[in-house]
């Protein structure tokens, strides 16, 4: 498994230095990384490790891009950086905070997660499983009843009509839409928490 960073470049401010216009005696410290991973390994059962010593860091404004065959571990890292699945050994560090059991609920409010089989809970409507995209910020009790803010009612509608849906999709079950409008509605979820870091599985 190798990742690709692809990063988009912007214009160089007025004293920066560039390949073709030398600096002024300006300097700036490097970007605090958003990702930084250290000797990632996690095995199941007693299986050879889906990850083995990985470590990388990422930067914010980055677009990175992991390749590799069926099974080489893609899914594990996404799912280890989430949070989901803890690592038998190594350190991860997402916005400066280092991802352990005691801080997984602070560190998932800063990340969106498009799940690679959507994950959404099929008696829900396409609103309500956006919503719960939300729910590392909302009292347990507006979850169970379903008793979302008016605020963040209008936002999931908005993100939900920005991806494609029509108001009549966006109240129909999750189990009644289409695969394309299902990964729609994950892409709205994933984005609700307005998160640092997005993890798209496929």
């Amino acid at each position: 498994m190798r990742a690709q960073t692809l990063q988009r470049q912007r214009p160089a401010a007025s004293g920066e230095e560039t390949p073709d216009r030398p600096g002024r005696g300006l300097s700036t410290a490097p970007p605090e990384p958003i990702v930084a991973c250290s000797g990632l390994v996690k095995r199941y059962d007693h299986g050879p490790a889906a990850l083995n010593n990985v470590s990388f860091t990422m930067g914010t404004a980055q677009f990175v891009v992991l390749l590799g065959a069926s099974g080489s571990g893609k899914t594990t890292l996404l799912r280890t950086l989430a949070g989901l699945v803890l690592p038998d050994e190594g350190r991860i560090e997402i916005g400066g905070t280092v991802l352990t059991p005691a801080s997984r609920s602070h560190v998932r409010r800063q990340l969106g997660m498009i799940h690679q089989e959507f994950g959404l809970v099929e008696r829900l409507t396409a609103a309500q499983n956006v919503l719960a995209g939300a729910a590392a910020t909302i009292a347990g009790h507006r979850i169970l009843f379903q008793a979302y803010p008016r605020a963040l009612r209008q936002k999931a509608c908005a993100l939900l009509a920005e991806v494609g849906l029509t108001e009549i999709q966006a109240n129909r079950k999750a189990r009644e839409l289409s695969g394309g409008q299902r990964q729609r509605v994950g892409i709205a979820r994933a984005l609700i928490g307005e998160p640092r870091l997005l993890l798209a599985d496929e």
